[in-house]
């Protein structure tokens, strides 16, 4: 298992010579091998590993897995840092619980790489999670982006077991007699993600004995798909948009030159760039090309930011929408 682990970090040049990696510690089997992992690699390459546990407080017994994890880290000689959901600043849930704990984790990550200049967060995702999170993302009605599932490397954060499979991570803990906290959550079925791999993948893989070696093929497909669709994007955008003000403008005609199909990757992208704030969905991109097709003059499109047309162009601009105050025309007012 190490050198397969080690291969992948190679072949996706995940960890650079010199630079420092946070680790999501949780003390579940997964980021504890992970961690044992990088930290036995460490002494052949040249990098540093801060551990970082995040106690969520959801069960009455979570100091527990944060004491252990403290421990488990010194042993290593690894620096720890805990950081419990009480302290956070996301405050309100308007989803499921699973994912508002994946938002507190993902904050406290990142603000602990910038407390401590770190541009790598490796996280235990291993190879069923990967199927786990296609299935998850179909049942919710994902488009090519989402069912192209995890990657090695988004961003921050880089996944060294992404292809290692949860047999060869429980072998590796038994082998070096490493211990491991159990998450009694993991067996709760009101999960959806619980659910599909307690029900739904044992009984895909019990159907046919080739669903593993088929689902890895299928994902290969479907994210060498996405990778082409975010060249030929990056593409179409470069003939759409230009600079004009220190902001980008939009060339309404030639968007609509572009096939329709790239559309929404192209407002993504345009979104993302001008550093709107918002949450993705189909809806708000319908929204943003009805305007453009429209002759509407301008159009709020989240609390804090209006798209405004001139012409044959369009721009983003920060701020609210005023409505106009219409004064009556002199001629029709009453005379004394």
């Amino acid at each position: 298992m190490l050198e397969e682990v080690t291969l992948f970090i190679e072949k996706n040049n995940l960890i650079e010579s010199g630079s420092t990696v946070i680790v999501g510690l949780s003390g579940g089997p997964d980021s504890v091998s992970l961690l044992h992992l990088l930290h036995t690699l460490r002494s052949k390459a040249d990098f540093t590993l801060i551990a970082v546990h995040i106690d969520h407080e959801w069960r009455v017994d979570s100091g527990k897995d944060a004491l252990f994890c403290k421990e488990f880290a010194q042993s290593l000689q690894v620096p720890f840092i805990l950081r419990k959901a009480s302290e956070s600043l996301i405050k309100k849930n308007n989803g499921s619980l699973e994912e508002f704990g994946r938002r507190i984790r993902r904050s406290f990550f990142e603000e602990i790489a910038r407390s401590t200049n770190t541009h790598t967060i490796a996280l235990g995702h291993h190879a069923q999670d990967q199927q786990e999170t296609f299935f998850l993302r179909l049942i919710r009605g994902a488009s090519i982006s989402g069912l192209a599932s995890i990657r090695p490397r988004q961003g921050l954060y880089i996944r060294p077991l992404l292809k290692t499979t949860k047999e060869h991570i429980l072998s590796y803990l038994k082998k070096h007699s490493l211990p491991y906290c159990i998450d009694s959550t993991n067996d709760d079925a009101q999960y959806l993600r619980n659910a599909l791999r307690l029900n739904i993948l044992p009984a895909l893989k019990s159907c046919d004995p080739r669903f593993e070696k088929n689902f890895n093929s299928t994902l290969d497909h479907i994210q060498q798909t996405e990778s082409f669709l975010e060249r030929t994007a990056a593409e179409s955008f470069n003939r759409v948009f230009h600079k004009n003000e220190n902001r980008l403008t939009i060339n309404i005609p030639a968007f609509f030159a572009e096939d329709s199909f790239l559309h929404h990757r192209l407002i993504l992208l345009w979104l993302c760039q001008e550093g709107v704030p918002f949450t993705p969905s189909t809806s708000l991109f319908h929204e943003i090309v009805r305007f453009l097709s429209n002759r509407g003059a301008s159009h709020q499109i989240t609390p804090h930011w209006c798209l405004t047309k001139k012409g044959t162009h369009a721009f983003l601009t920060k701020g609210f929408l005023t409505k106009k105050v219409t004064q009556p025309d002199p001629s029709h007012l009453p005379t004394s």
